[in-house]
């Protein structure tokens, strides 16, 4: 089992879309909206572990 801790951000989005069923399509547009709302860009293959505090409650960028 992986903690969520060593996940990077697009694998959490991935990993709850499974959880709560949804749909590709919405999966994307939602995972989408949330990036580019709280700057997630740069920070999307870097696992949480790796990130400032600031960085893993939005922050920073």
């Amino acid at each position: 089992m992986v903690s969520w801790y060593h996940l990077p951000p697009r694998d959490t989005f991935d990993l709850l879309a499974r959880v709560y069923n949804l749909d590709r399509q919405t999966c994307v547009k939602r995972r989408d909206m949330l990036i580019e709302r709280f700057g997630l860009g740069a920070f999307l293959d870097t696992p949480v572990r790796r990130l400032s505090l600031g960085q893993r409650n939005g922050n920073a960028g």
